[in-house]
C-alpha cells in the first residue's frame, strides 16, 4: 500500500505506512521488508528536499541489501544515493556509488541501470571538464537509450554530446549530433545548458 501511495503522489499517507512497517519489520526481524521500508522513506524525503533525514535511511537501506546478498535492490539504493550526493556537491561519493552501480548492473544485464550509471558518470566528467572521459560514458549510454528506446534520456545524452564537440570546433562532427538529436527529440523542448535527469525513482 505505502508504494501505491506513494505512485499516486500521497506521499504523507505513504510515509505512514512505510514508518509502520519499519517498525514491524524490526519488532519480526524482517530484513527484506525493512531495507524495502527504509529505502520508501528515504525517498519521500528526498523528493521533499531533506537530505539530511534521506540520507541515514539510504546508508541503512544499503547496509542491508549488501549483508543480503541483493544487488538489483543495492544498485537501485546506490542510484538513489548518487542522486542525493550530487545534490550535495559530494561528487566523489557520487562516483563511488555510481561505478559501484554500473560493476552491478553490468553483472545482472540490467541495461536502465547501466544506462544511468554511465551517463551519470559521463555528466559528471563533463561537469570537471574531462571531455575525453565524459564523451567514451555519453556514447555508451547513448546507445543503452537508443536499445531501450528512451528519448528523453537520449536526447539529454546527444546533446551534451554535440556541446562538447562544439567546444572543441568540431563544426562537421556537432553538425552531425545536432541532426541526430533533432530526430531523436522532435516531441522533446530543448534544456537551455547541459542537463542531466537527476530525479529520485522507485
Amino acid at each position: 500500500m505505502a508504494r501505491v501511495h506513494y505512485e499516486r503522489g500521497e506521499q504523507d499517507e505513504a510515509l505512514q505506512l512505510a514508518v509502520e512497517q519499519e517498525e514491524i519489520c524490526r519488532a519480526i526481524d524482517c530484513k527484506t521488508g525493512l531495507g524495502f521500508s527504509l529505502r520508501a522513506q528515504a525517498l519521500i524525503w528526498h523528493r521533499r528536499n531533506e537530505p539530511g533525514r534521506a540520507l541515514p535511511l539510504y546508508r541503512e537501506a544499503e547496509s542491508l541489501y549488501r549483508a543480503l546478498g541483493n544487488p538489483a535492490e543495492l544498485q537501485y539504493c546506490l542510484e538513489n544515493l548518487a542522486r542525493l550526493y550530487h545534490a550535495q556537491n559530494n561528487v566523489d561519493a557520487a562516483f563511488a556509488c555510481l561505478r559501484e552501480q554500473e560493476t552491478l548492473c553490468r553483472k545482472l544485464d540490467h541495461k536502465p541501470g547501466l544506462a544511468f550509471a554511465l551517463n551519470s558518470q559521463g555528466f559528471l566528467h563533463h561537469q570537471r571538464n574531462l571531455l575525453d572521459e565524459a564523451l567514451r560514458y555519453y556514447q555508451e549510454a547513448e546507445s543503452l537509450f537508443r536499445e531501450l528506446n528512451n528519448k528523453p534520456e537520449l536526447q539529454l545524452c546527444l546533446d551534451n554530446q554535440a556541446r562538447i564537440l562544439n567546444s572543441r570546433r568540431r563544426p562537421r562532427q556537432r553538425l552531425r549530433n545536432t541532426a541526430r538529436r533533432r530526430r531523436s527529440c522532435a516531441n522533446w523542448k530543448r534544456r537551455s545548458a547541459f542537463k542531466h535527469a537527476w530525479e529520485t525513482r522507485r
